[in-house]
Order: structure tokens, then C-alpha cells, then sequence
């Protein structure tokens, strides 16, 4: 018996071959990357973005945490500033000049030109007004004297006298129609004496009145401060 010979292959052989081998090698890719998809998709938090099998899975460093607080309360806040005491008001911002010498309506005080001032009538009073600006009622009517004892003459005529009331020295009216009020005469004599009267509205409660006088224009003052 003749042993069969193989029939020769020709290249239509290989070529199939060739062909197997891919779809195998496709097979098989397709079926690892369809595992890493599940994978992916399985793994992937509810609602998230589902990762791309194909691309490298960054991996998320945690951030550093901030330094523990310290135990306890909190820092202490800034305290705040606290309110200065208001300066004292000045005689110069009470008056509008300066003082030369303070005392009470029952002293007497030196004027800057040399004269001897002193408050004789402190009392209250009901004051009329007859000219315009001036105010009628409870008033504080004021008799001063002025001696001379500086030996020369020395001019009246720039005397001025204000009157204040209260602590904050508010401003009193004066009421130079009032028939009580007569002011100094234009001058005074070596060794005389001078009475001069002012009348000046104010509260029927003031339970302090100061009386500023000046013996000439720009002159410090002197005051007398009591209760009618």
C-alpha cells in the first residue's frame, strides 16, 4: 500500500492564518477593555462622571490640613477706645477773653488798669423790655463800683459788662431799656468812685450767675459768680 502523500498548501493557506490571528487579537483586546469599563463604571460614586478605561486614573492627593485650633476660647478682640473725658472749657471759650481774677459777688477784684471792682446789689428781678432784641421776664439785676485809686484819670467809655448763668455760662440777654439799668460814666476821676446798674434775663431756676467786666476794649475780665 502507497502511503497518502500531503497535498501541497498553497498561499491561500497563510493568508487565512494571518486573518485568525487578528480577529483573535481583536477578541481579546475588545474583551480586557470591556472588563475595565465595568470595572470603572462599578467603581464610579452615584451620580459622578464615569471614568474612561482607556485614559490613566489621576490619583488625588489630599490637601494639607490647617494647623489644629488651639484649645480653649478664641483670641481675645481689641478692646475698644475708650472715651476721653471732655477737655475743660477755658475762660477764654466761656467769655470769649481772657480772666484776670475770679471771686465770688461778695468780693472785691483788681482790674487789669488798677481799679477796685465790686458787686454792692445782687438780686433777682423782673426785667421790662422797650427795645427791640430785648426780652422782658425773670431777670438778675447787678450794681458794680469801680474806685479809682491809681491816682490819674482813667476812661469808662470802653467798660463793657456780660452776664452768664449756669455751669456751661450760657449767655445772658441784657436789658439796657429796663429803667433800672444805668451804665458807667465816661470817666473816672483819681480817688472817685463810679456805680453803674445792668440788667440781664435770665432763668427763674439759674441758681448761678456770673457778671463779666472789662475796663477797657481787649482787657482781661473779672467775674463775680453767686445766686440771686
Amino acid at each position: 500500500m502507497t502511503e497518502a502523500t500531503e497535498a501541497p498548501r498553497g498561499p491561500d493557506h497563510h493568508v487565512r492564518n494571518r486573518i485568525l490571528l487578528i480577529v483573535v487579537g481583536s477578541v481579546a483586546v475588545a474583551a480586557v477593555a470591556a472588563g475595565l469599563i465595568v470595572a470603572g463604571i462599578h467603581g464610579a460614586k452615584p451620580g459622578g462622571p464615569v471614568p474612561n478605561a482607556l485614559q490613566p486614573v489621576a490619583t488625588q492627593q489630599a490637601a494639607p490640613s490647617d494647623s489644629p485650633a488651639s484649645s480653649g476660647s478664641s483670641a481675645k478682640p481689641t478692646p475698644g477706645t475708650k472715651s476721653e473725658t471732655p477737655a475743660e472749657r477755658t475762660d477764654a471759650v466761656k467769655y470769649g477773653q481772657q480772666v484776670a481774677a475770679s471771686v465770688s459777688t461778695k468780693q472785691e477784684a483788681k482790674t487789669p488798669a488798677g481799679l477796685t471792682a465790686a458787686v454792692t446789689t445782687f438780686a433777682s428781678y423782673t426785667a421790662t423790655a422797650t427795645r427791640a432784641g430785648e426780652v422782658s421776664g425773670p431777670a438778675v439785676k447787678a450794681t458794680l463800683t469801680l474806685t479809682n485809686g491809681t491816682g490819674s484819670s482813667v476812661p469808662l467809655t470802653a467798660v463793657t459788662v456780660n452776664g452768664y448763668y449756669g455751669d456751661d455760662a450760657t449767655p445772658a440777654s441784657r436789658v439796657d431799656g429796663d429803667k433800672a439799668t444805668k451804665p458807667f460814666a465816661a470817666e473816672l476821676a483819681p480817688g472817685a468812685t463810679a456805680t453803674a446798674t445792668y440788667v440781664f434775663t435770665v432763668p427763674a431756676d439759674a441758681k448761678s450767675v456770673t457778671i463779666t467786666l472789662a475796663d477797657a476794649a481787649g482787657a482781661k475780665l473779672v467775674t463775680f459768680t453767686g445766686a440771686p
